[in-house]
């Protein structure tokens, strides 16, 4: 069954812990379809107007590839991955809103860390490193000025 989310900061989350609560199986199955074709699974995964499908595919390739990879790492890592989108400026043929008139931008946020921690052993003392990541895409529409 296919199962779909909006493309919204809750319809992230709950992606998010569907694909988390189905443990590892779910988290590999999910990966190898972002990396068959990023466009496509976000196209199955969430609900997108045609315009939001116009504007990811504009991003092109290389950030297709970008987005397709850190996604993969942050979920293999089980790392939180989060949406803050801010709602679209209404266009009227009055615009007085500059907002309405400038381009969407997508920004991505990304951190991974590694941490080591001692653990003492009865044979010998070792150091176990653990990776984490975080995951942050924005999008937000820029109030340029042209004066």
């Amino acid at each position: 069954m296919k199962k779909q989310f909006t493309l919204s900061s809750i319809g992230v989350q709950e992606w998010v812990a569907y694909i988390y609560t189905g443990g590892t199986r779910r988290i590999d199955e999910e990966c190898t379809y972002i990396a068959h074709d990023f466009v496509e699974w976000i196209r199955y995964r969430f609900t997108l107007s045609s315009d939001q499908v116009t504007f990811l595919i504009s991003l092109g390739p290389l950030v297709h590839e970008s987005y397709s990879t850190d996604i993969q790492n942050t979920l293999q890592l089980r790392g939180p991955i989060s949406l803050d989108k801010e709602e679209a400026p209404v266009r009227n043929d009055n615009i007085e809103n500059a907002k309405a008139q400038n381009p969407k931008v997508l920004w991505k946020e990304k951190q991974n860390a590694v941490a080591e921690q001692s653990t003492a052993d009865v044979q010998q003392d070792y150091k176990q490193q653990q990776q984490g990541a975080k995951l942050l895409f924005r999008i937000t529409y820029p109030d340029i000025n042209a004066n």
